[in-house]
């Protein structure tokens, strides 16, 4: 059942505000929404909008939840820094010293991190952890310098542990296997999903992506994307972000289900969690397609940074842009 809209509106108050608008994204999604008013079903209205029915329906509850305004993209100033002035001061000193290329020794996709590099692993093995690394990424290997500092690596590139489910399934039996070890632990977690080739599993495909043909996310399908000289029809552009809809939609999952093995196990609330991605994906939204060649724009820049911290501030939210600098560095937070 669709989420209905604000009974305080109507199609032409909604676009009479689209014509005011000076914001080409509001405007647009105010003449989407305008058409839902008029009777339109949210898959005409995801057309007039060029987008998914998942983005739809964050217009509805970004315009019930906040009227115009919230169809307009922006930032916004966040609540009060937490930080004191020398916290402030340490941070920037970490930011413009490093890591840098330079310092680390990465400078091309194949160069190896620098044995002389102190990576958060083994800062936090030498405090006393056990630690874990479970990667579906063969860009994160050993041989790349990314085993420094954890006792135990696997890289799950193949059959049903290469996936988000399966990166699960081997952390709960390493949980299991040292449960009885009193230190605590630090557990790398790397999936590959969203990520082309876009392959989602059922039911997601089922619910974000249904009718759309499984070959058009292969590998073949993407790079004959990126050769041609011509732009693709509609039609495999919203089929493709509507893939990567349903694998942003499994990863939620597989999240929602590595929470409740925590839970299950009494770790949840003495374990700290961070969830952040690597990169984003374009969809010719500046012309080009994923991000091997892409343009520097937001959708591959803004990626997420969720935190848990037991006995922490929970629910806020900072729209702002973040610089992570080096994140090993939070004894602030205790």
């Amino acid at each position: 059942m669709p989420i209905p809209l604000r009974l305080d509106f109507d199609a032409p108050r909604v676009r009479a505000l689209a014509r005011r608008s000076k914001d080409a994204a509001q405007t647009r999604r105010l003449l989407a929404l305008a058409a839902i008013y008029e009777g339109a079903s949210r898959t005409e209205a995801a057309v007039i909008g060029g987008v998914t029915l998942q983005i739809v329906r964050d217009w509805v509850l970004k315009f019930n939840a906040h009227g115009p305004g919230g169809l307009i993209d922006r930032k916004a100033p966040g609540p009060t820094p937490r930080l004191q002035a020398e916290h402030r001061a340490a941070l920037a000193a970490i930011i413009e010293t490093g890591p840098t290329p330079a310092a680390h020794g990465v400078l091309t996709k194949s160069d190896a991190l620098s044995p002389a590099a102190e990576t958060l692993a083994e800062r936090l093995q030498a405090a006393g952890y056990r630690t874990l690394a479970l990667v579906t990424n063969g860009n994160v290997s050993g041989k790349l310098g990314f085993r420094q500092g954890f006792a135990h690596m696997r890289q799950l590139l193949r059959g049903p542990e290469h996936s988000a489910i399966g990166v699960n399934a081997e952390l709960e039996r390493w949980l299991d296997a040292t449960a009885a070890d009193p230190r605590p632990f630090f557990a790398y977690l790397h999936v590959v999903e969203p990520h082309g080739p876009y392959t989602p599993p059922e039911p997601y495909r089922g619910r974000f992506a249904d009718g759309v043909p499984f070959a058009l996310g292969s590998r073949d399908s993407l790079r004959r994307l990126q050769t041609s000289a011509t732009p693709p029809p509609a039609a495999s552009v919203d089929g493709l972000r509507a893939l990567y809809d349903a694998e942003v939609a499994e990863v939620d999952a597989a999240f929602g289900a590595l929470r409740a093995a925590l839970e299950q196990r009494g770790l949840w609330g003495s374990t700290a969690v961070v969830v952040l991605a690597d990169h984003g994906e374009e969809f010719l939204d500046h012309g080009r397609w994923g991000h091997w060649e892409s343009n520097l724009y937001d959708e591959i820049l803004k990626v997420p940074l969720i935190m848990w911290i037991p006995n922490g501030p929970h629910g806020q939210v900072i729209r702002q842009q973040v610089l992570d600098g080096k994140l090993g560095d939070w004894s602030w937070l205790e």
